[in-house]
């Protein structure tokens, strides 16, 4: 039996220099993985990649990966369906959600590309696998200063709806999703597994630098709404006090942020080699009283865990739940 597999994500990453920044690392750390697995189970599978940066798609000949065509959306997944039924064989289409999807000014083709799926997926030949692991809605409300508009909300939850129904399997990053994913959109848990991150770190994080200084690390955007005001308050009253820390934000910087702050967005290599493997303690400093934080299971818990780091976090239900189970770190109360 052969199958194939057409991955629809932002960029094209596969191995850790290709990785830009952002979810970058889960292409490499999963897709990568799963990709070899392919190739190990099912010799004579084709693996074909879509990028929506650069509209490309890819396919892998055994050796190397070469660009077949600049094509949209839809075309890329016609042509990968017909190319597997041409050879008889299945085909397995991941979808990195929602970062594979176009703009809004192409979501059309989405939709098309959604439909030439169910199609051809009506004889069991086709299978459509969601990576729902950064949920557009949510994000919406954590990284806005106000509610983002109702009809925004709407048409975006639309999209979800569809897409999870329509889909045979989904990838969540932890239970608290899982449930909360299944009860909003009312779908069956057996088609949703859970697939933590971190299993990048492994593969590229170095021995430890010693420093004279205690190093804090938090691995994200410098936001308000993710109380970086209260941690930058707290690393400046224990240096008032004589301690030598130092706090490192690897991620964008949309605050004003005190001058001793080292804020850099770091090249996913540089920020495990030298940010995250010097680092002390790492941080989840997000205000409990948040919904979207306190349910939420951050990507970072994952990656400090991998790389053995000890977490401190403020009182969020998951990510405390997680730390206490694993003896991982300290959960504030306040």
């Amino acid at each position: 039996m052969s199958v194939n597999l057409i991955i629809f994500t932002s960029y094209f990453a596969v191995d850790i220099k290709d990785i830009k920044g952002g979810i970058g690392y889960r292409y490499v750390g999963l897709y990568a993985n799963l990709i070899k697995f392919f190739l190990r189970k099912f010799t004579k599978s084709t693996i074909f990649w879509y990028s929506q940066d650069d509209s490309f798609l890819r396919v892998y000949n055994g050796r190397r990966w070469r660009k077949l065509n600049q094509c949209n959306m839809t075309k890329a997944v016609t042509t990968s369906v017909i190319s597997s039924l041409k050879s008889r064989s299945y085909l397995i289409c991941l979808l990195g959600y929602p970062y594979a999807v176009p703009s809004i000014k192409k979501i059309w083709q989405y939709f098309l590309s959604l439909f030439v799926l169910k199609i051809f997926g009506l004889e069991g030949r086709v299978k459509l696998v969601t990576d729902f692991f950064d949920p557009p809605v949510e994000a919406a409300y954590a990284f806005s200063k106000k509610k983002p508009p109702i009809m925004f909300v709407a048409l975006l939850r639309f999209i979800d709806s569809l897409t999870l129904r329509l889909s045979n399997l989904i990838i969540v990053l932890n239970e608290i999703w899982e449930n909360y994913v299944s009860k909003l959109y009312k779908l069956d848990r057996s088609k949703i597994i859970v697939v933590q991150n971190g299993s990048l770190l492994a593969k590229c994080l170095k021995k430890r630098k010693t420093s004279d200084s205690f190093n804090v690390l938090y691995a994200g955007s410098a936001i308000e709404e993710k109380g970086i005001h209260k941690l930058c308050e707290v690393i400046a009253n224990l240096r008032k006090r004589g301690f030598k820390v130092e706090l490192y934000i690897a991620g964008a910087k949309l605050m004003e942020l005190p001058d001793f702050v080292h804020i850099f967005s770091y090249p996913w290599p540089k920020f495990v080699n030298d940010v995250l493997a010097s680092a002390d303690v790492c941080v989840i400093p997000y205000p409990p009283d948040s919904f979207t934080f306190r349910y939420a299971s951050p990507a970072k818990l994952s990656d400090y865990m991998a790389a053995g780091k000890p977490v401190v976090s403020t009182n969020l239900f998951y990510t405390a739940k997680v730390i206490k189970k694993y003896n991982c770190g300290f959960v504030a109360k306040n």
